[in-house]
Parts: structure tokens; sequence; C-alpha cells
């Protein structure tokens, strides 16, 4: 998308008997750094390339039934703010179909680092995007 003022209209044979009642925009980060530990538990960290994880920082959208076509919605935000620049996940019946809005990430939330430890995974904000 060449900006982050966006609306979609979907189309899926279902919506006619069973559309969503919600519809959210996520964001898909991008995993910049891992952190792991080795046998010896000393730190190793690394780059990653090509990583992606969708967070659970989501945006509202509302629906609408698209006239006279009972198997199309018209999406459109809740509230009126831009998308800044990143990944994000359309998720419409718990599927996402991904989108790009184009420009500088300068978002926090759009970068990731990842600490896997030994009792788990865990996330944190870049601190440059």
């Amino acid at each position: 998308m060449p900006d982050g003022r966006v609306a979609f209209v979907a189309y899926r044979r279902d919506f006619a008997t069973s559309a969503p009642e919600r519809v959210s925009v996520r964001v898909i980060a991008k995993i910049a750094r891992a952190v792991s530990f080795n046998s010896g538990g000393k730190a190793q960290q690394s780059g990653v390339d090509d990583e992606w994880i969708m967070r659970n920082i989501s945006f509202p959208f509302r629906i609408a039934p698209v006239e006279a076509k009972p198997e199309m919605l018209a999406l459109e935000p809740e509230s009126d703010p831009a998308l800044p620049a990143g990944r994000y996940g359309v998720v419409i019946n718990g599927i996402a179909y991904d989108f790009s809005v184009a420009g500088d990430v300068t978002d926090t939330a759009q970068c990731l680092e990842r600490v896997a430890a030994a009792n788990g995974t865990f996330y944190s904000p870049c601190r440059k995007p």
C-alpha cells in the first residue's frame, strides 16, 4: 500500500452464510536479532534473516455488507489514524492476509529481538527498528 490509510473489500463465498463478527489488522514484526545460550550458558547473539511474527498489537476494523453482494464485505478502520510503514495482517475468521505499508519503518512495534532461554522464548522491541 502506498500509505497507511487503508480500507478493504473482502470476498469469500462463506461470508453469505457466516460473515465474521470482528476483523482486525495486526502488526507483523520482523525479528531482527536473536539471542540463544550454548550448553555452557554463554549468550550468543546473531542476526536473523527473513523471520516474522504476528504481534498482539491490533487495529479494529468495522464490517459492512456490500449492497447486493452477500459474499462481499467492506472493511474500514474504526478510528481514522493511518497505519505506520511496515507489515500487517488482516485477520478474518482466524486467517491472516498480509500486506505492507510503504515507507521507512520507524515504529518500534515493527521490530523485535528474540531470546531463546531454557524457560521459554521471549520477545522485546528493538531499540531501533
